[in-house]
């Protein structure tokens, strides 16, 4: 098992207070220690925001948090908590965000047009 490889996501918020938002992950697992970087539309204005990814995968279980930089973009200055499940077919992982004391759901799917191999030797020559 190897989470490696594109991903397609969207997360939620709590009551719907926000539109849903697309994301892509690119992950590199390392022998469960997982990075990477996550793009998604910024919120407040137009454009997009990149975000750095860092965690851990033990069996099914998936964390990682997602980190803006240090509070270098205005209104994304915290951490963000994500814990999720990987699906039996390794192909959706699907759970929970957590920051401060807001939270909302998340799930992403494996992009299988961009061999893993191909990412993990792109984002470790790029490390």
């Amino acid at each position: 098992m190897n989470l490696s490889g594109s991903w397609e996501g969207e997360f939620g918020y709590p009551a719907d207070e926000l539109p849903v938002t697309p994301f892509i992950a690119r992950i590199v697992d390392n022998d469960e220690s997982l990075s990477g970087s996550i793009v998604e539309p910024h919120l407040f204005t137009s454009g997009q925001l990149e975000a750095e990814l860092f965690g851990d995968r033990h069996g099914t279980i998936v964390r990682f948090v997602k980190s803006y930089g240090s509070g270098e973009v205005e209104g994304y200055e915290e951490l963000v908590h994500y814990s999720g499940e990987l699906s039996n077919e390794e192909d959706v992982i699907a759970g929970r965000w957590v920051m401060l004391d807001w939270s909302g759901w998340f799930e992403m799917r494996r992009d299988a047009s961009v061999p893993a191999h191909e990412l993990s030797e792109v984002t470790v020559a790029e490390s």
